[in-house]
């Protein structure tokens, strides 16, 4: 991210970074959870500053989490505490074993779980003590590892899984 950005600033690249916004779009409505003027937020490094988005559309809603980890988990469950309750669940940092507390798992309470993961990763992702976890909270796993893409269609009062293959 760093070399990143000192190279678009040799460019005169305005960068700008999403921030705790509500986007409303076709009955969709996008929440934006990062919070950068948030003291405690410009501590974190850049896995847990990953974006980590909320999106509602119709009976159905979704929690994006990219790479964040425990620090930030803890930091989201004070921030947002039930509002992060949702169907389903893009789980943290691949299934990594310093993602997905039972804290943060508490309030999200997913249906369903999709960890994107590299098929035989070299960080052996996701962690089988993740699975259990999931598993504990009865929720549906999906892994991109075993299943390949995994896209799901909605209308708002159903949601389906799409077989791209």
């Amino acid at each position: 991210d760093k070399r990143l950005e000192k190279y678009l600033s040799k460019l005169n690249v305005d960068v700008n970074y999403y921030s705790r916004e509500i986007y409303e779009f076709g009955g969709v409505r996008l929440y934006i959870l990062n919070d950068d003027s948030d003291d405690f937020y410009s501590t974190l490094s850049s896995n847990y500053k990953s974006g980590m988005m909320k999106l509602v559309y119709g009976h159905y809603s979704f929690l994006f989490t990219g790479d964040v980890e425990r620090k930030a988990e803890e930091y989201y469950v004070k921030k947002y505490g039930h509002f992060l309750d949702v169907d389903i669940l893009k789980v943290p940092h691949h299934g990594s074993k310093t993602s997905s507390t039972k804290p943060f798992l508490d309030l999200v309470s997913p249906k369903i779980s999709v960890i994107s993961v590299g098929i035989k990763n070299k960080f052996n992702h996701p962690s089988q003590d993740i699975i259990e976890r999931l598993e504990d909270y009865n929720t549906r796993i999906y892994r991109t590892d075993l299943v390949g893409a995994i896209l799901m269609r909605s209308n708002g009062k159903n949601i389906e899984m799409v077989d791209w293959k």
